[in-house]
This record gives structure tokens, sequence and C-alpha cells, in this order.
């Protein structure tokens, strides 16, 4: 159970970086455009 969880939250965590990241690029590519 405990596993699962931790394992969930990683991959949510994961997913969240990769979207911030995502959007962060995308704004500063506008921005130099």
């Amino acid at each position: 159970m405990q596993i699962t969880i931790t394992c969930k939250s990683e991959i949510t965590f994961s997913l969240v970086n990769e979207i911030l990241n995502l959007t962060l690029f995308n704004r500063i590519k506008h921005q130099e455009s």
C-alpha cells in the first residue's frame, strides 16, 4: 500500500515538473521572439 502511494506521488510529481518546465520554456521562447 505504502509503496503504491509513493509510486503514484512520484509519477504525479514528475508530471507536474514536466508541465512546469514546458510552461517556463514556452514563456521564455515567447518573450525572445
